[in-house]
């Protein structure tokens, strides 16, 4: 099988992951073509006050999804900012794997690895890199699979970060910018008991 065209791959993450949110409650729009960072703007059912903002990044299974990232450390996100990661399957007509994470855990997470990278080239005498892109796969945040759920949580940034063994090695002699967070490991709590 060829592979997909990533934009319409990418069009049909956006629009599943609308359908998903609409049948959660939730009344998702698809934001205009290009609009930077946002694909989806969702409001809670009966609770105007509750918005989040979704990115997603789709890719077959095992594929690399991107993020722009800055050496100088992760952006600070909106904590209603979340972004949806669709893993499809090599048979187009199977249902997606889905793993929503917060946009905060995405950056420190993409940052990490970049930033990791360019430490390593640094110690084999190459320039550094004042920004570059960073690396998602979708088996790196399976503690986030199907955790739809996490939506109603009024502070994410709270929340354990649900990764195993890489990421941690990556973050050792990292300095994070003062206004994030340094991650804590844990296991996020089970489905249903948020």
């Amino acid at each position: 099988m060829s592979r997909r065209d990533t934009n319409l791959m990418g069009a049909a993450g956006e629009h599943l992951t609308a359908g998903c949110l609409c049948r959660l409650g939730w009344a998702a729009s698809i934001t205009p073509q290009g609009y930077r960072d946002i694909d989806l703007v969702a409001v809670r059912d009966g609770d105007l006050q509750k918005t989040i903002l979704v990115q997603c990044k789709a890719a077959e299974a095992g594929s690399s999804m991107w993020l722009n990232v800055s050496a100088e450390g992760p952006v600070r996100t909106p904590s209603n900012s979340w972004c949806v990661l669709i893993s499809f399957k090599a048979d187009p007509t199977a249902r997606p794997d889905f793993f929503v994470v917060p946009m905060q855990v995405i950056h420190v997470f993409a940052w990490a690895g970049f930033a990791n990278a360019v430490k390593r080239g640094i110690e084999k005498g190459r320039s550094p890199k004042p920004v570059g892109r960073g690396a998602l796969k979708a088996r790196d945040f399976v503690g986030y699979q199907e955790r739809w759920d996490l939506l109603d949580l009024a502070d994410p940034d709270g929340l354990p970060y649900a990764f195993e063994g890489g990421f941690w090695d990556w973050l050792r002699g990292l300095d994070l910018p003062p206004d994030i967070a340094p991650p804590t490991k844990g296991l996020l709590p089970p489905p249903g008991t948020i």
